[in-house]
């Protein structure tokens, strides 16, 4: 309790309680479960399963990677030229991803919070239940369940709606919306090329959308619409102070 494990080889099974387990250069620990305490992963250093419980922290540095850390409440802080592949955030458990850091493959389950800070990166995540906040960027995220919130000066591309919702007030790009996905477009936020699978976008007051293709689903326009393709299985609905230009209709 309370004290300091620097490894530059290997360990197994470590638990650690209020104390810092520093992870070094070559080192690699495996399943180390952290309470109350900090498990820092260092330059070359390398973690595989480790679980953090409330009040523990494992922080990952420049050069340091973890892989398949559970947080069940406790928190990963990921920072500049760290990596974090294959987290699952459970129950009040969180990830934050600073600037420059990376994060890869997260699961994000009910009750759980990632947060990619302004110049940190998540790639491929997939939201389960969770809510995921991005003043960063985002690729590749795939959202069953939960929200993804893109916020001002946040960038999200090629995310997948499948249910749940993404609520954009940056920047979303290439998003496609399945049959009970939603993606609403508040204030001051920007759509690209949005595709429609059977979903719902709302475009509210304030908002721009540009290039959405809607094969299937509904988009709803309160704000403005640009250049939208309505096929045959959508509908575009353009409400009262809302614009809608460049709209084609391909209803064969």
């Amino acid at each position: 309790v309370g004290g300091v494990q620097s490894v530059f080889g290997s360990t197994t099974s470590d638990t650690l309680v209020g104390g810092v387990q520093n992870i070094g250069s070559g080192a690699t620990a495996i399943a180390t479960i952290v309470s109350a305490g900090n498990e820092n992963v260092l330059s070359g250093g390398r973690t595989v399963s480790t679980t953090v419980l409330l009040g523990g922290f494992e922080t990952v540095s420049a050069g340091g990677i973890a892989s398949g850390t559970m947080l069940s409440a406790g928190e990963l802080f990921v920072a500049s030229g760290g990596l974090a592949s294959g987290t699952v955030i459970g129950n009040i458990g969180r990830e934050q991803v600073l600037a420059g850091g990376t994060a890869s493959s997260t699961v994000i389950r009910g009750g759980g919070d990632e947060i990619t800070n302004a110049g940190g990166t998540d790639v491929g995540a997939r939201i389960s239940g969770g809510d995921q906040t991005v003043f960063g960027t985002a690729i590749g995220d795939t959202i069953v369940a939960g929200l993804q919130t893109v916020s001002s000066g946040g960038v999200a591309s090629n995310t997948i709606v499948s249910g749940g919702e993404q609520d954009v007030y940056g920047s979303a790009n290439a998003t496609t919306l399945v049959r009970g996905g939603t993606q609403d477009v508040e204030a001051g936020g920007s759509a690209t090329s949005t595709i429609f699978s059977g979903g719902t976008q709302n475009v509210e007051v304030g908002a721009e959308v540009d290039g959405a293709n809607v094969v299937s689903g509904a988009q709803n326009v309160f704000g403005s619409a640009n250049g939208t393709i309505v096929s045959a299985g959508g509908t575009q609905n353009v409400l009262a102070g809302g614009t809608a230009s460049g709209t084609t209709l391909r209803l064969g």
